[in-house]
């Protein structure tokens, strides 16, 4: 993939420049992601989906990075205490 998009004259100009970086991110991303994949567990892979589609939905956000800042999603809640001290 990544020699072809190189060997591609088409991306050779400044305007296709951008598209083709955008092209090679968009590769790297899905080779991390696959790599990762390799190397996690079912369960791992599913909680982060989930996790991402609540990050992303704009009903849903509010209330995940609640949680998330107060640590609930890690498994290690902060009591109250702690919260009001930052």
């Amino acid at each position: 993939m990544l020699t072809a998009l190189y060997a591609n004259t088409n991306y050779d100009g400044e305007e296709n420049h951008a598209k083709r970086e955008q092209a090679l991110e968009g590769i790297e991303e899905r080779f991390t992601k696959a790599v990762r994949n390799l190397y996690r567990s079912e369960a791992q892979i599913k909680a982060e989906a989930e996790e991402e589609n609540l990050e992303k939905d704009p009903f849903f956000k509010p209330m995940y990075k609640n949680l998330r800042d107060k640590g609930i999603l890690e498994g290690k809640p902060k009591n109250e205490f702690e919260i009001d001290q930052e």
